[in-house]
């Protein structure tokens, strides 16, 4: 029996989990949840272990992974509130569920993955705010990209052994050397035809006034997201990009001053996660 599951994508959320599950998945001897986003220990641990246990419809051979970016958003203050958050206790629930589980853990310079979070809940129709006003509105956005926070709510039931740290630069730059580092740290072997995805799977963009009216007709998981896919694959490639600039814009550029500030903020939380890690996480500390 694989299940539950021993393999954990916990996020970072915007730091390339998608591209990640999609190559673990296409190995053989892994299966990754479906959902690849269960949510199961924050939003649907109600649900029970069968509820759970139906997220993983693979061979029993395979190794189940869990890719709930949820899993590393939990908040980091000492208040009744955050204890009480859906998001709180969640290495105690998955040790309750699998105390020999390991955890693979992507991490993006924390700007860039804060910028892209908040456009991400742009595109949704989840954030009307502009970029300081949520930031300073909404804690999840800096949560999310204070590692070290993140790593230690882990790290009181969990040896660091047990924690493949990854970097988004890495998986830009050779994805297939990033899979192979997460097969060799779940005890498998590489397949030898390769796993690296096609192209980019959630690429930096918000929609346009035409794709916001579009956006607001057709449910995006439902109908939006499910025809990308299709015409994806049945496109030719130059036809996709076209079709996609009627829909959409490029996400604008970060103000410095913003930049400015958020680099102040997670300059100490960054040498933190170095100091925990070994990992580099941006600009100069």
């Amino acid at each position: 029996m694989n299940f539950p599951p021993t393999a954990y994508l916990i996020g970072a959320q915007k730091a390339g989990t998608t591209t990640l599950a999609d190559m673990l998945d296409r190995h053989p001897g892994i299966t990754v949840a479906d959902p690849k986003e269960p949510h199961f220990f924050t939003r649907n641990w109600a649900r029970g272990l069968d509820w759970y246990r139906g997220c993983f419809p693979g061979r029993e051979a395979t190794l189940f992974v869990d890719a709930s970016t949820s899993n590393a958003g939990a908040p980091l203050a000492d208040s009744e509130r955050a204890r009480r958050s859906p998001l709180a206790g969640v290495p105690r629930r998955i040790y309750q569920v699998s105390p020999g589980a390991r955890f693979l853990y992507i991490v993006r310079d924390p700007v860039e993955r804060t910028y892209s979070a908040y456009w991400h809940e742009v595109r949704t129709g989840d954030e009307r705010r502009g970029f300081r006003e949520a930031i300073e509105g909404d804690g999840a956005f800096l949560r999310v990209s204070d590692y070290a926070g993140q790593l230690r709510q882990f790290l009181a039931y969990f040896p660091l052994a047990r924690f493949k740290i990854l970097r988004f630069e890495d998986l830009r730059r050779d994805p297939e050397a990033v899979a192979r580092e997460c097969f060799a740290f779940l005890g498998l072997e590489a397949p030898a035809e390769g796993v690296a995805p096609p192209g980019a799977r959630n690429p930096s963009y918000t929609y346009n006034r035409l794709g916001r009216a579009v956006a607001r007709v057709l449910p995006r998981d439902r109908v939006l997201k499910p025809a990308s896919r299709l015409a994806r694959n049945l496109l030719p490639a130059g036809w996709y990009a076209r079709a996609g600039r009627l829909l959409t814009r490029r996400i604008p550029p970060m103000a410095e001053a913003d930049r400015r500030a958020l680099e102040d903020h997670f300059r100490p939380r960054n040498r933190a996660f170095r100091e925990l890690t070994g990992i580099h996480t941006g600009y100069p500390e």
